[in-house]
């Protein structure tokens, strides 16, 4: 069932090879023959979560034999071979590819069934993946958090800091339940929430010069000072470009002096004088030793979005926490 209450069935997120995809749906709709040990399944996920036989077991606290005699045994139960065994990697096949998203929606409709248990004693529970890039991870996830931890006690989160490209992609690839972003991306299985607005400044050292200017400005008073840039991959970089192309103008044309892929890597930059920056104003605080300049040439409005794949199994937590974002934060 998906977040906004319409049933769900097994959509597959990959496209059918006509042999091998068949033969496994078949099998997993065939339960009086075919046999799924559930440790088996969360065993299997977390190769693939991890890469290997050998970090999986420790994580799981098992030896590395009995976690290669659990795959072994959920492949001759599939017919398949799994994993393709390279050195130390261990790499899906085609057919483990597709039997993937099917392991990982079997173990959260698990968690679903033992949540929906648990709801008759009002207890929603469970661990939320989050994949977030790095300036709704670090200035807004925590402001959304909060409140819901406070009111679900029992509900935690694993949160990982990647940039926008990787994020969504994690999404895509049920490597996370949920994303937060600076943009959205037109892809089918993709639904965006709109979490919180804001608008990027130009950010710059505490010097005489930038302290004597007015704090809006047109983009022709700094178009020509070294400008310390966001790598490629951050929104922050792509709605700066955006907003520059709006008024024939390029990065290129610019003296970029530096490149980070951190914001408080390059508001330390500029507080050390290396050049200016752009970024969200809620990334600058009143006790950053920077002058913040509001830019009247150039929209830099932005938006920030909570992610997450419409056609997959919601766990109630999951499910809650979605309706929390809905209800409390939605723009």
């Amino acid at each position: 069932m998906t977040a906004d209450g319409e049933n769900l069935c097994f959509k597959p997120p990959y496209p059918f090879s006509a042999s091998i995809s068949t033969m496994l749906f078949m099998k997993i709709l065939a339960a009086r023959t075919l046999f799924l040990d559930i440790r088996q399944l969360e065993i299997f996920v977390k190769i693939v979560s991890c890469g290997n036989f050998s970090k999986a077991a420790r994580e799981l606290y098992l030896t590395q034999p009995t976690v290669s005699s659990h795959i072994h045994a959920l492949e001759e139960e599939l017919g398949i071979s799994l994993f393709e065994r390279r050195s130390r990697e261990a790499v899906l096949t085609d057919g483990g590819k597709q039997f993937y998203p099917y392991a990982l929606n079997i173990l959260m409709l698990k968690e679903q069934g033992m949540e929906k248990a648990l709801h008759f004693k009002g207890t929603v529970q469970g661990v939320i993946n989050i994949s977030s890039s790095s300036t709704p991870g670090i200035y807004i996830l925590p402001l959304l958090l909060k409140p819901f931890e406070e009111q679900f006690t029992a509900v935690s989160f694993n949160v990982s800091i990647s940039n926008t490209d990787q994020v969504i992609s994690k999404v895509l690839n049920y490597e996370a339940d949920l994303g937060f972003v600076g943009g959205v991306y037109f892809d089918d299985p993709l639904r965006f929430l709109p979490v919180h607005e804001d608008t990027m400044v130009v950010v710059a050292p505490l010097t005489e010069k930038y302290k004597a200017m007015p704090s809006s400005i047109s983009f022709e008073d700094v178009e020509d000072e070294k400008f310390i840039m966001r790598a490629e991959g951050s929104f922050t970089r792509k709605v700066f470009a955006s907003a520059l192309q709006q008024n024939n103008k390029s990065i290129d044309e610019l003296n970029v002096s530096l490149e980070i892929n951190s914001i408080e890597g390059a508001k330390n930059c500029v507080q050390k004088g290396m050049g200016i920056t752009v970024m969200p104003e809620i990334c600058v605080s009143e006790t950053d030793a920077v002058k913040v300049f509001y830019v009247e040439d150039l929209d830099l409005r932005r938006e920030f979005f909570a992610v997450y794949r419409g056609n997959r199994v919601f766990s109630p937590s999951l499910k809650k926490f979605i309706s929390f974002l809905q209800e409390e934060w939605c723009l």
